[in-house]
């Protein structure tokens, strides 16, 4: 049994609105909309569901993010999981420029 899901006018606006504008990821839409992230989830979701967007692609991130589109078309294949290994390469890279920074603000 599927939840109904009921968007305020106002939050469709702006929804629509960014989405015109290019692909979003669901944190830029509740940004945009004021909304908490895990319900924009459940509009975007809903959205989906009757074929009103669609998944235009990934960000290349670790958390692999969707992003979202205006229209009625098949959902961009879903990117390959991040190896162990590149996932440790990510870490390092992102402690090191930490480790960086440090060493400038100290400077």
């Amino acid at each position: 049994m599927s939840r109904q899901v009921k968007v305020g006018a106002i939050t469709v606006a702006v929804l629509i609105s960014e989405l015109q504008d290019g692909p979003r990821t669901a944190q830029d839409l509740a940004d945009a909309t004021g909304c908490h992230p895990a319900t924009m989830r459940g509009y975007l979701r809903a959205l989906k569901a009757k074929g009103c967007i669609f998944i235009s692609g990934y960000e290349a991130t670790r958390a692999r993010t969707r992003l979202y589109c205006l229209g009625h078309r098949t959902d961009a294949p879903r990117l390959p999981r991040a190896s162990r290994k590149e996932i440790w390469h990510e870490r390092k890279k992102r402690e090191a420029l930490a480790t960086l920074n440090r060493v400038r603000l100290a400077a």
